[in-house]
C-alpha cells in the first residue's frame, strides 16, 4: 500500500479514533489532525440536513420578525384621517354668506349650501363646483384644504360667474 492512498489515510484515522476512545460520539466524524509530531482527534458532525433545518429555522425566523416589524409599529392613531368639519353656506341673489373663511391647512370641510336666492345658482370652491341648486334647495361640497394660499368662491349662474365672489384662506 502506498502512503499516499486514500485507503491508508481513513486506516489510520479509524486507528487514531481508537486511540482517543471517541467511538461514542454517534452520528460523528472523526478526524485525525498532525501537527508538530503531536496528533490530535477532532469530530465532526456528519448530520449536514440538521445543520441545514436548523439555519432554514433561524433565517425564517428572523425575516419573520423583521418582516412583521412595520406592521407591529405602524397603529391607526399614527395617522389618523383628518376631522370633518361641516360648515354651512347661504346663496341669495347678492351675497354669499360662509361663516368660516379661514382654515388651518389638512382640514376637510362639507359645505351645506341653501340657495335662498331667485334663480338655480352653483357654488364654486377652489376647484369643486356643486350642480345647479333650485331655488330653496339644498346641496353638499367637500373640500380637502391641503394647500396653504388664498382659495376663490364664487356664484355660478349657466356655468358662469355671476355676482359675488370671495377667498378662502389656508394657514
Amino acid at each position: 500500500m502506498r502512503r499516499g492512498s486514500g485507503a491508508f489515510a481513513a486506516d489510520f484515522e479509524q486507528l487514531e479514533a481508537e486511540r482517543f476512545d471517541l467511538g461514542e460520539h454517534a452520528g460523528a466524524r472523526v478526524t485525525a489532525h498532525h501537527t508538530n509530531g503531536v496528533t490530535t482527534a477532532r469530530t465532526v458532525r456528519r448530520d449536514a440536513e440538521e445543520m441545514k433545518f436548523a439555519l432554514a429555522l433561524a433565517l425564517a425566523a428572523a425575516i419573520a420578525t423583521l418582516g412583521g416589524a412595520h406592521l407591529a409599529s405602524a397603529e391607526w392613531q399614527t395617522t389618523q384621517p383628518p376631522l370633518l368639519y361641516t360648515v354651512p353656506a347661504v346663496l341669495t341673489d347678492k351675497s354669499i354668506q360662509l361663516t368660516h373663511t379661514r382654515v388651518p391647512r389638512g382640514v376637510v370641510i362639507r359645505y351645506t349650501i341653501v340657495n335662498h336666492g331667485s334663480r338655480p345658482y352653483a357654488l364654486q370652491i377652489w376647484t369643486g363646483v356643486t350642480r345647479p341648486i333650485p331655488p330653496k334647495g339644498r346641496a353638499r361640497l367637500t373640500v380637502n384644504w391641503d394647500y396653504r394660499g388664498r382659495f376663490v368662491y364664487r356664484m355660478l349662474y349657466r356655468g358662469r360667474s355671476a355676482g359675488p365672489d370671495g377667498s378662502v384662506t389656508v394657514v
